[in-house]
């Protein structure tokens, strides 16, 4: 028998901001209900995008610019390691860069992707692990049995303490869960699994190539040529809009969620982007029925916005939305740019 769900509670968010007017009282609904959120609809996912990324609007003048030198940017440049669908190679200048924590400490080389790229490999993750037959795969049946039981934050509780000494026995059905997890399998198919992979790494700001040795990973060592993109990590960066309706001061964010699906039930996880003047806070439905809080990453402060607002439909395929790579690389070089403080 399953667990008892834990009913969904509202989160108590306040838009107000310190000195100045209120702001507007959730005009898109994006945390009103449960039921209501657009990231709990798939079919809202499409082309909604736009419309609830830009709740809580900052004012327009007087807000509180970063006290930071504007000439002044923290960039690492970082090899390259080669997609065999070429994803490296769609990684440009003003992009939103995420980064595979996973690498080979051994190479200084790293995997990385855009927005739309994780988002699609997510879905297909999700849509061939729903589509298996029962008893087609031990593993399979293993891990969802674990999930639909226990849910995500069991993969949190035995991390934290395998990481304090307290779970030292490896040959438990909750470590075999949780190495599952892991692997490339099924790791897009929890919060956990996601997070301790990839995370936002920065934006793109030039690309180029290195003929270093010690950039060459085992399977590429007779490479002439290694892929390099510099990345923005920390102060001012120009950054292509995925956000929306963005005005000056406002924070802009990226949160891990899943969405619903018509017929009401979760389905894939999504990197949604959100901007305003409070931090998000989201919460989804596991497997179990259990209540989950999103993942959020911050990605900076918003400084120079001078251009119009890009069309929800571009949005909406940068993102893979529709799930075809080559119509997200183009529609991002349709988006219009504005300046923003990277982790400030």
């Amino acid at each position: 028998m399953f667990p008892s769900t834990v009913p969904y509670q509202q989160p108590g968010l306040s838009w107000n901001t310190q000195g100045a007017a209120p702001l507007p009282s959730d005009p898109t609904g994006l945390f009103r209900t449960h039921e209501a959120n657009p990231l709990n609809n798939m079919d809202a996912w499409v082309g909604s995008v736009a419309s609830f990324a830009n709740n809580g609007l900052a004012p327009l003048q007087d807000y509180n610019k970063p006290e930071f030198d504007s000439n002044v940017a923290i960039t690492y440049s970082r090899p390259m390691a080669p997609w065999l669908d070429k994803t490296h190679l769609q990684i440009q200048k003003q992009m939103v860069v995420m980064l595979n924590k996973n690498g080979d400490p051994k190479y200084p080389i790293y995997t990385a992707c855009p927005v739309y790229k994780l988002n699609i490999m997510m879905e297909d993750a999700y849509n061939e692990y729903t589509n298996q037959f029962n008893g087609a795969d031990a593993d399979t049946d293993f891990f969802k049995q674990y999930l639909d039981t226990y849910g995500e934050e069991s993969l949190c509780t035995f991390d934290r303490m395998r990481k304090s000494g307290m779970a030292q026995n490896n040959r438990t059905e909750l470590a075999k869960f949780s190495r599952l997890a892991h692997t490339d399998e099924f790791r897009y198919l929890t919060k956990h699994g996601i997070t301790s992979c990839w995370s936002f790494d920065g934006v793109a700001v030039s690309k180029g190539e290195t003929e270093e040795p010690n950039a060459y990973l085992d399977h590429i060592e007779s490479a002439d040529i290694v892929p390099m993109v510099g990345v923005i990590v920390g102060g001012r960066a120009r950054v292509q809009n995925i956000w929306g309706h963005v005005r000056p001061g406002h924070k802009l964010y990226l949160v891990l969620t899943r969405v619903k699906k018509a017929n009401g039930k979760y389905g894939t996880f999504k990197i949604v982007p959100y901007c305003g003047m409070k931090k998000p806070e989201h919460y989804y439905l596991d497997d179990s029925g259990r209540e989950c809080k999103a993942h959020v990453w911050y990605v900076g402060t918003a400084d120079d916005v001078r251009q119009k607002d890009p069309s929800q439909y571009n949005i909406d395929k940068a993102l893979g939305v529709y799930r075809i790579a080559e119509g997200a690389f183009s529609a991002y070089g349709s988006l219009p740019s504005f300046d923003v403080y990277i982790g400030i």
